[in-house]
């Protein structure tokens, strides 16, 4: 977050949601009177509170209220099917806004996909050289 010269458009105001069809909305957190310059980080206590959607916003009706600078998020892409492949159909997007649909379609074997559990160092230098070790099956 940049300079926060008034709080009151965020606290209560700034509501970070979750969409799977980027029609319905569900508030996942809404920012409190913590939210300061710079980093703010929200973290699930448990890995199954995690959400799990296609979309995600900020929202706010407050004038200027969404005056995000950068957003980051990290976690595990992850798609809530148990069969052995998933097919996906591709599209180019921008501003969720299909843009172009492409005919073919990728899919995903589960013997065929590797397992990433660990990166390791997570960050190098800027001039790099870093040695980098991954780590799964």
């Amino acid at each position: 977050m940049g300079d926060i010269e008034n709080k009151a458009q965020y606290v209560d105001q700034l509501t970070f949601q979750g969409s799977a069809d980027n029609a319905t909305w569900t508030d996942l957190f809404v920012a409190d009177e913590n939210i300061h310059e710079g980093w703010n980080y929200f973290q699930w206590e448990n890995a199954t509170d995690q959400p799990k959607y296609r979309f995600y916003r900020l929202y706010n009706n407050q004038n200027a209220g969404c005056d995000v600078n950068e957003l980051k998020m990290t976690g595990v892409e992850t798609i809530d099917n148990s069969d052995a492949t998933y097919t996906c159909a591709i599209a180019i997007e921008k501003d969720n806004t299909v843009l172009a649909n492409v005919t073919e379609t990728v899919t995903y074997s589960g013997t065929l996909t590797p397992l990433l559990t660990a990166v390791n160092p997570r960050f190098g230098t800027v001039t790099g050289g870093t040695s980098v070790t991954f780590t799964g099956t």
